[in-house]
């Protein structure tokens, strides 16, 4: 089975103590995985030129997602909440997190080994 995308596009991503804009893919391992992998590329071109991504995490046992607004000068966030980690992206607008958060919620089936948290 080949991975399928679950969204893509550019977000801001935290790199030491500063946010970049970089280009981000979520896709899913197989159409019945309960996990996501993140890719995280300089831009749309490094992924396009079939460069490889700058950073690769398996984001396993997913608890739920948290949207929130201003974080550390960021204007909209989307918390990626795991068992054993989290991951913060940013967005500067609340169209785009919300579009972010609606396909990854339909991708996990808005379920989750700690279902209180959806």
């Amino acid at each position: 089975m080949t991975d399928s995308v679950v969204v893509e596009g550019y977000v801001k991503f935290r790199d030491g103590k500063k946010w970049k804009d970089r280009w981000v893919v979520l896709r899913k391992p197989s159409p019945v995985a309960d996990c996501l992998v993140l890719l995280v590329y300089k831009d749309k071109s490094d992924k396009a030129q079939g460069h490889r991504e700058r950073v690769s995490v398996t984001l396993e046992d997913i608890c739920g997602l948290e949207t929130g607004l201003s974080y550390e000068g960021v204007g909209y966030t989307l918390a990626i909440l795991c068992l054993g980690q989290v991951v913060v992206l940013g967005f500067d607008g609340k169209e785009a997190l919300l579009a972010w958060d609606i396909r990854v919620r339909y991708s996990l089936g808005e379920g989750g080994r700690c279902t209180g948290l959806w």
